[in-house]
């Protein structure tokens, strides 16, 4: 083996054995313990939180699970909630904040890597003033107002 130039530091290969899946690799950091992002225990905790979700749900419930969730963060909100009774109805919900009233439509959504918000569906939204994007894996609502500003207290916090 070459001697080391002077002046660049080698760095040590260390062999270690995955907790997890017990495959044994090689890394330069000492502090790794895992073979790979699968084998960590935050990983391993979310896949067992959504291994009794993977069930196919009808779209139905799923938009009913978005409802409910948007309904639910509203309420701690501070805002009356009000939810239609039937599926065809123009708009999800209705909520109330004082003597203002505003029409709620929930869409399926998620957060981009980019950090922008995509909703397939929203582009078909109905004569409503607040859209709600339900990211429901991870029990987050964005909102968007289509009719001029978004109350206060419906903004992202920055």
């Amino acid at each position: 083996m070459a001697p080391a130039r002077q002046g660049v530091e080698m760095k040590r290969t260390h062999f270690k054995t995955c907790p997890t899946c017990g495959s044994e690799f090689q890394t330069t950091n000492m502090r790794k313990q895992y073979c790979n992002v699968r084998c960590t225990p935050s990983y391993q905790r979310a896949q067992a939180f959504y291994k009794d979700i993977k069930v196919k749900l009808p779209s139905g419930t799923v938009g009913t699970c978005g409802e409910l969730l948007a309904a639910h963060d509203l309420l701690l909100r501070g805002y009356f909630v009000f939810r239609s009774m039937t599926p065809n109805s123009p708009v999800d919900l209705i909520i109330l904040n004082g003597k203002k009233v505003y029409t709620v439509e929930v869409k399926s959504g998620y957060m981009k890597a980019d950090g922008t918000i995509s909703s397939p569906s929203a582009a078909h939204t109905h004569n409503c003033d607040i859209l709600a994007i339900c990211e429901q894996h991870k029990r987050r609502i964005f909102y968007k107002g289509l009719k001029g500003s978004l109350p206060e207290r419906l903004q992202s916090e920055k």
